[in-house]
């Protein structure tokens, strides 16, 4: 994916499987969680924490793991086949003394200090993308506004042109003058 793909799916409607929720990211991540797990939108202080926590390197099964075990959590069905028994083998693969060996077994993803670091650099890569995707974006705004600009002063030029108003010996003598002389120029040539 590079940074001109643009995530069209909408966080703030519950994900239909597992693999989907864990696909967003960051704050989208946090927020389709909740709506998920806890069938509610996210709040400020639940997101501040949750952020927190992915940016230490926190596995998003841990996150869902907690919110799933909150009482609010299990008061709510997620609707997401698989769901309970997923988190379960998460947390087998994350236990104090066996949890090292079944990782090695299963090759699930853990919770140890190398591995929160590995995630917290990659999400903070993740955000840097992010924000060069919209950096990239506001470009390519910008940049398609100043084409229809020039779009237009060029269909006013050959309207000029063509009612005789203006000659090209004028426009010579606009282009001549310099870059702000020639747009004042230019601009009292067409303005009358």
């Amino acid at each position: 994916m590079d940074i001109f793909d643009f995530d069209r799916r909408n966080p703030n409607l519950r994900a239909a499987t597992l693999d989907e929720l864990c696909s967003f990211s960051g704050l989208q991540f946090i927020r389709c969680a909740f709506i998920t797990i806890l069938g509610r939108e996210v709040d400020e202080t639940g997101q501040a924490y949750y952020n927190a926590r992915l940016r230490a390197g926190m596995s998003k099964l841990t996150i869902i793991s907690d919110l799933r075990q909150s009482p609010e959590g299990q008061r709510f069905d997620p609707g997401i086949a698989g769901l309970d028994r997923a988190l379960r083998k998460h947390r087998n693969a994350n236990r104090k003394f066996v949890g090292p060996i079944i990782r090695w077994l299963t090759g699930r993803e853990g919770n140890g200090i190398l591995e929160r670091r590995l995630r917290a650099i990659c999400y903070e890569l993740e955000i840097e993308r992010n924000l060069a995707g919209a950096r990239a974006a506001t470009a390519n705004h910008l940049v398609i506004m100043l084409d229809g600009k020039v779009e237009q002063v060029r269909r006013e030029l050959r309207s000029a042109l063509a009612s005789q108003s203006i000659t090209p010996r004028h426009v010579a003598l606009s282009e001549a003058a310099g870059d702000i002389e020639w747009e004042q120029a230019l601009s009292s040539v067409l303005n009358g």
